[in-house]
């Protein structure tokens, strides 16, 4: 088995363009249950979020919080480098 050499924003975006339409998060205690493509509509919204408060690229992020949909939104949102929809 070898290392991947993606980003953690990278992996989701080739989950995304692999398989918009499967589940990528599921959270029952909610009713959620997220394809990958809503979850990267979710995770964008929550990136340029970040960056409206000023988080920049190569910035470190700390995350404090349980096992809930907004930390992994979170996780993957400070993870993203390019985001061609976050921009403009």
């Amino acid at each position: 088995m070898s290392l991947l050499e993606l980003t953690i924003g990278e992996l989701l975006d080739r989950k995304v363009k692999e398989h918009p339409d499967h589940e990528a998060v599921v959270y029952p205690e909610r009713d959620i249950r997220w394809t990958y493509q809503e979850f990267d509509q979710k995770v964008n919204e929550a990136a340029k979020g970040l960056m409206a408060l000023g988080v920049e690229k190569g910035e470190h992020v700390a995350i404090w919080a349980d096992n809930k949909p907004e930390w992994v939104t979170t996780q993957f949102a400070s993870g993203k480098n390019r985001c061609s929809s976050c921009y403009g």
